[in-house]
């Protein structure tokens, strides 16, 4: 397969609560300049007042596409959740799909790029683990996904010289390697490693 070109892609995480009320914030401004300028009577306590009442609109009304503990991918709208345990591919696969999600699926090239450039910007997730993925070989068939897809590989980021357990004669599963490549691996299932749940994004009203 051949390997993917690293491109940096921007990394979207939830700001849409703090982007609302700059936008309300910025609106309140144009409005009470335009009003001072038109007649020069605007009350400053009347102004204040609006101020304060569109800073608690725009707080009440603001919503994350993800809970708490995840980063949100906008492009496919889906919420990732790095584990704090560890746990072999299936155990890992497990514990995503008993909470209702996913063992992460990395099934296309933005993906790809954009999870890469999360791994190396984001203090959060640029931890020196190595993380399964949901894709998984089993001697005779090809590379599978099985995850949010369940399509077989068509398109990888693996690390020079890897797959390198084609003939293995048991199960090999992908893992995303540790700084600072973020490349592909194939390793033998049942070793311990931290994994990434993912869930498709909704509205989740701040409390």
């Amino acid at each position: 397969m051949s390997q993917v070109y690293y491109k940096q892609d921007a990394i979207t995480v939830q700001h849409a609560p703090l982007i609302l009320l700059l936008k309300n914030l910025i609106s309140f401004i144009i409005q009470v300049t335009a009003a001072i300028l038109r007649n020069m009577k605007t009350h400053w306590s009347t102004a204040l007042s609006l101020l304060i009442l569109t800073l608690w609109c725009s707080n009440s009304e603001a919503s994350y596409r993800c809970p708490p503990e995840y980063t949100h991918y906008s492009d496919m709208d889906i919420c990732l959740r790095l584990s704090e345990d560890t746990a072999n591919w299936a155990g890992a696969k497990y514990n995503c799909e008993k909470n209702g999600e996913t063992l992460l699926a990395l099934d296309n090239l933005r993906l790809i790029n954009w999870f890469k450039t999360l791994r190396a910007q984001n203090p959060y997730w640029a931890k020196n683990d190595i993380i399964w993925t949901s894709g998984r070989k089993v001697q005779g068939e090809p590379w599978k996904w099985h995850g949010r897809s369940v399509n077989n590989i068509v398109l990888g980021d693996w690390d020079r010289f890897q797959p390198s357990g084609e003939k293995r004669s048991y199960q090999a599963c992908i893992v995303v390697i540790n700084a600072p490549k973020y490349t592909w691996d194939d390793y033998g299932c049942y070793s311990l490693q931290r994994y990434v749940c993912e869930i498709p994004g909704k509205d989740y009203q701040l409390p």
